[in-house]
């Protein structure tokens, strides 16, 4: 399965230059299966999301951290692992297209930045769903490098929310 920006658009709220997920490459059961709709969000516990953004050195987010030296703000790099955490919920929306779910970032744990993000770098973020409880969920969220190299990781807990 494989999200396109056009299908990400209509899922996320955020845009440019917030939007941090080019591509969603899968979304996977604990089991390597495809995950396929499903309604019952307790049954999302170990749902992986393999997502990939290109970090180019013309983002907006470079021309004030750092214009000399320019690092990807380690916030940003939880804000890009919350978006990705998010399409582990992509089947269960009631039409993932139509915008009718929303994810609220409410903490983080454990956030580790273990190599510096500089531009013009092909990213893989990886997220898997740790435990779901009525309307909040947990993901631990890791954004890889080109060679697999991990350059940040973190633990968040979002509410869900459907509109409407």
């Amino acid at each position: 399965m494989i999200i396109d920006k056009e299908k990400i658009l209509s899922f996320l709220p955020h845009r440019e230059p917030f939007l941090f997920v080019d591509k969603v490459e899968s979304i996977l059961l604990p089991n390597g299966q495809e995950v396929r709709p499903l309604s019952d969000k307790e049954n999302m516990v170990g749902v992986e999301v393999k997502a990939l953004y290109a970090l180019r050195r013309d983002h907006a987010i470079f021309q004030g951290h750092f214009p000399s030296n320019p690092i990807l703000p380690g916030v940003i790099q939880v804000e890009m692992m919350a978006q990705a955490a998010g399409f582990s919920m992509f089947h269960c929306s009631l039409d993932a297209t139509k915008g009718d779910m929303e994810m609220i970032l409410l903490s983080v744990k454990n956030a580790k930045f273990r190599h510096p993000v500089i531009p013009d770098v092909d990213l893989t973020i990886k997220a898997k769903v740790l435990k779901v409880r009525g309307t909040m969920v947990s993901h631990a969220s890791t954004i890889h490098g080109p060679r697999g190299e991990v350059f940040s990781e973190a633990e968040t807990l979002a509410l869900i929310k459907t509109k409407g």
